[in-house]
């Protein structure tokens, strides 16, 4: 029996190890393919002799891998199906490694081998979900691709009513909590035991039991933990996530105060005025309609403006069938724009509504082209040299809906023209100067949704 204790004791620990033991096999399986294939050529075919040492490194590391990540499941925090298909499928994995050396010699080996590879991509995205969520590797997908593959996303969409027609919770608590909570708190991954996008299950609580006391904001788990300082480990959300604002944390606490139901009408509840009119404010977003721009009588570009465009080696391509709207891709990145290459691009400039020119090169530096662009939609500027003075300059182009400027050299001074920008819905900023810290500084209000 101590011998038992001990080990209950200690098994968190050792569970912990499982995300260090688990890179271990994905490595060596995925080097001994490497090296299997790389031995077909006669001036490599030495490499082949050190494949079978390898695929035993990867099958003894997944067999640490299995033991740990077990433990580690053992301690909760995670949904029971995704833990049943990783857990199982990092098993089958391991196992395929050894019959894999057991076939070594035979014509099985290599087509057991490519399924021992393909395990590991499933059993490895698997994993992926567990930790940050069954949405992360789709999250930032273009939705036009999202409906390609079918994809839905995990936007939560408030549908537009008035204040008469709003619900406490439904219009404004889970829409917050949606977006700065339940990526760690879901269906998949249960931190602390706690589920907030399902309502019966948040109301329930976590581990440590209820989160949210009825008509007690106060004495709440959850309230207490949004107080805490940004560097406290309790803290939610946690370090490094975008922060509940002081008007959120109101919301959430007047929620709580009332009855802690899905629906209550807003105007069946007392609300001071400051908080009324920031409430109006969250109320009045923008109808989910088509852009403006699409209702404009525009020509078709001629033939040969689009193949001036392809010489250049931009992808042409109209927005819809029989539509006269274009989407451009550059995807050189090495060869960058010149002053030719944009002039093809100005000669489709009422045509051209979706712009993708993400990491692409630009001669000079010149970027005062995308100004006589007046009907772009969406605009990708990912990793590229644009600066302050250009985006403020483009941010007059009224239909804009969408634009990233992930990694560019963007500061805050561009956000005020960009979020007065009347269709403007997505604005990326990921790995630019600017912060979210500086939405709040500076006192903006905008139903704009950005993404650092």
């Amino acid at each position: 029996m101590p011998s038992a204790i001990i080990f209950n004791d200690i098994s968190p620990f050792i569970g912990r190890f499982h995300p260090l033991f688990v890179h271990l096999p994905i490595g060596f399986i995925i080097i001994a393919y490497v090296l299997e294939f790389a031995s077909s050529s006669k001036k490599r075919f030495h490499l082949k002799a050190a494949v079978p040492f390898v695929l035993w490194l990867g099958g003894i590391s997944g067999v640490l891998a299995a033991v740990t990540g077990y433990i580690l499941a053992q301690s909760g925090g995670y949904g029971a199906e995704a833990i049943f298909w990783h857990q199982w499928s990092g098993i089958a994995v391991t196992i395929l490694v050894f019959i894999t050396l057991l076939v070594y010699k035979t014509k099985a080996y290599r087509t057991l081998f490519s399924f021992t590879m393909a395990g590991i991509l499933i059993t490895g995205h698997l994993g992926g979900n567990l930790t940050h969520g069954e949405t992360y590797l789709t999250e930032y997908l273009p939705d036009e691709l999202k409906d390609v593959f079918g994809i839905e996303g995990d936007t939560y969409i408030v549908e537009v009513v008035s204040y008469q027609e709003a619900a406490l919770y439904k219009h404004l608590v889970y829409p917050i909590l949606h977006d700065k909570c339940v990526s760690c708190h879901n269906n998949t991954k249960l931190k602390g035991e706690l589920n907030i996008k399902d309502f019966e299950s948040f109301l329930e609580g976590g581990e440590n039991g209820e989160v949210v006391k009825k008509g007690s904001s106060k004495t709440s788990e959850m309230i207490k933990r949004i107080q805490l300082s940004e560097s406290h480990e309790d803290t939610m959300p946690p370090e490094g996530k975008e922060r509940i604002t002081e008007e959120e944390l109101q919301l959430i606490s007047l929620w709580i105060d009332q009855d802690l139901k899905e629906v209550t009408p807003l105007d069946s509840i007392e609300i001071s005025q400051d908080l009324k009119e920031d409430i109006q404010f969250r109320l009045n977003r923008k109808e989910d309609v088509i852009s403006p721009v699409f209702e404009l009588d525009i020509a078709e570009a001629s033939e040969d403006k689009l193949e001036d465009l392809r010489a250049f080696g931009f992808n042409v391509l109209p927005v819809a069938r029989d539509s006269p709207f274009l989407q451009v891709t550059y995807f050189d990145r090495v060869s960058p724009l010149t002053e030719e290459s944009k002039k093809a691009l100005l000669a489709v400039s009422k045509q051209l509504v979706w712009l993708d020119l993400t990491s692409v090169l630009n001669a000079n530096d010149d970027w005062v082209f995308l100004e006589a662009l007046p009907n772009l939609v969406k605009l990708y500027l990912s990793n590229t040299s644009v600066e302050d003075n250009t985006i403020i300059a483009f941010s007059k182009n009224k239909y804009l809906e969408k634009v990233s400027l992930f990694g560019t050299s963007a500061s805050k001074e561009i956000l005020k023209p960009l979020l007065e920008l009347e269709y403007l819905e997505y604005l990326y900023l990921g790995n630019s100067k600017v912060h979210a810290k500086d939405t709040i500084s500076m006192g903006l209000k905008t139903t704009t949704k950005i993404i650092f």
